[in-house]
């Protein structure tokens, strides 16, 4: 691929990934930092859209999909622990799905999402069944997204290993953590 082919569905999503950290490590070496913001994020977009559309054919629903509900939801929440009445951050929130399990039995909820077609979907769902969520869209990687030591916990789940610099989105996770505070993070093995 050519450092300006447009990104479309027909590429696979990995192949996607590849070229845009491919885009993002060009820039870097020519070191065009105001230029790496701005591609960086309108990267992050483009996987996120690229994310909803193969959600949208995996059968990605108001509960996940069939991975989340059978496989990684029930470890990573008993990982999580108990949230009742606690600041929960669901980085990477897409559609709201977890927010909304972890506000059911009593979480604070915040989510931050990039995506706009997912930030739209959890905004109607929370306007549609009110559980007292905050969504932020936003890249999880801005800094001073979040304010300082403001969550007991935060959870990401499938996000980190399809946000380019995921050091910074950990670096503002731990920083809006407050002391003691946790995440559980679900990843895909590469392979």
């Amino acid at each position: 691929l050519e450092r300006d082919t447009p990104l479309s569905a027909e590429i696979p999503l990995m192949q996607r990934r590849d070229h845009l950290l491919q885009r993002i490590s060009d820039l870097n070496r020519h070191k065009l930092l105001p230029l790496l913001r701005k591609r960086r994020v309108e990267a992050e977009r483009e996987v996120g859209i690229a994310l909803l559309q193969e959600a949208q054919h995996a059968g990605y629903d108001a509960d996940g999909d069939r991975n989340r509900r059978y496989q990684s939801d029930e470890p990573m929440l008993a990982l999580l622990g108990e949230v009742r009445g606690l600041r929960v951050l669901d980085v990477g929130s897409g559609n709201g799905y977890l927010c909304r399990k972890l506000a059911r039995p009593g979480a604070i909820m915040t989510g931050v999402e990039l995506a706009d077609a997912f930030h739209k979907i959890a905004c109607r769902r929370e306007a549609d069944d009110p559980l007292g969520i905050t969504y932020r869209q936003a890249s999880v990687t801005t800094a001073d997204l979040l304010p300082a030591e403001s969550f007991d916990k935060a959870v990401s789940n499938y996000v980190l290993m399809d946000v380019l610099d995921y050091a910074a989105a950990v670096r503002n996770v731990f920083r809006a953590l407050r002391p003691g505070g946790i995440l559980v993070a679900v990843i895909s093995h590469p392979s």
